[in-house]
């Protein structure tokens, strides 16, 4: 009665990252007559952005690293705008930082302004 009052959990080794983990389940009684089957799945996304030692905690080297276009010496100059005055910025992520094709990155500018946010493509 136990089970059938409180279910019975299961241990489940995930699958691989980015897979689907699923679990069946069939119930047979003794007559040899079958439940339909329940089923439920789960995307595994285990890898934490930013991870550069795989603890599952952010490091500061995992950061995203950002560049402003200023000449390389942290002033921005008549020269480094652009036509419309803008200036550039370049955002990009370490290698083996667990940074995935699909994870969401926002880019703002110093007023809070969002300037991306959108999913991350290969």
């Amino acid at each position: 009665a136990e089970d059938l009052e409180n279910g019975i959990t299961v241990k489940v080794t995930p699958a691989a990252e980015g897979e689907d983990t699923v679990v069946t389940a069939v119930v047979t009684d003794p007559q040899g007559n079958t439940s339909p089957e329940g089923k439920d799945n789960s995307t595994v996304d285990l890898v934490v952005p930013g991870d550069v030692d795989g603890d599952g905690e952010k490091d500061l080297t995992g950061a995203p690293v950002v560049e402003i276009n200023d000449g390389d010496d942290g002033v921005i100059n008549p020269s480094d705008l652009n036509a419309d005055g803008t200036v550039d910025a370049k955002v990009t992520f370490p290698k083996d930082a667990g940074y995935s094709v699909g994870d969401n990155v926002v880019i703002k500018d110093q007023d809070g302004t969002e300037l991306v946010k959108r999913p991350l493509t290969a």
